[in-house]
């Protein structure tokens, strides 16, 4: 039973976020098993998380709507292949780590904001006016803490590194983990992070 609610508490917040993307006026396509893509209309949500890749895909002015929303990001950690930055990350592979602090506002206030902001982004990054991503993974719950957060990106990696020794996790959720690239989210209550984990 605690498996279930687990899953239905996972996917409560995953209907969340695609019901925000529709009333910013985007769209949602999806890949099933065999590979054909189908849009996914609202209501007809039962069964998504089966499928591979779930495409967001903004309409007309869905990006200026995204842009409205007020998100200073400044990036406080990036470590690449051959160049960790700083003392105490190990390079073990072909990688890239990097963590973005952002401030809180009145229009971004929540992970749920920040997810919108991370989808506008994907899209106009793409060259194209969607962005793709796992759909078993994304908008998952995890354990709000830095320790499981920061196991995911790399190795002796801790908060202090990025400023951020201090603060409390509240919320994190996945936003990608297809197994090249993990992103996290995370809430500390005064600011959120976005954790990134890319590798070839």
């Amino acid at each position: 039973r605690r498996l279930a609610m687990a899953s239905q508490h996972n996917d409560d917040l995953f209907l969340i976020v695609l019901n925000r993307w529709r009333s910013l006026g985007g769209s949602i396509e999806i890949d099933d098993d065999a590979r054909d893509r189908s849009v996914v209309e609202e209501g007809d949500e039962t069964g998504l998380r089966n499928g591979v890749w779930i495409y967001l895909i903004a309409g007309d002015g869905t990006l200026d709507q995204v842009k409205r929303l007020d998100c200073t990001r400044g990036c406080v950690l990036d470590a690449t292949f051959g160049q960790p930055g700083r003392e105490g990350i190990e390079s073990w592979g072909d990688w890239e780590i990097s963590v973005d602090r952002v401030e809180k506002s009145e229009s971004c206030k929540d992970l749920v904001d920040l997810t919108m902001v991370q989808i506008g982004a994907g899209c106009e990054d793409e060259g194209s006016q969607e962005t793709m991503l796992n759909a078993r993974a994304f908008m998952r719950r995890m354990e709000p803490s830095w320790d499981e957060v920061l196991d995911k990106i790399g190795e002796n990696l801790t908060p202090d590194l990025f400023g951020a020794e201090n603060t409390e996790v509240k919320a994190c959720v996945k936003y990608e983990d297809d197994g090249n690239e993990f992103i996290a989210l995370v809430d500390v209550g005064e600011c959120m992070y976005v954790c990134t984990f890319l590798t070839s």
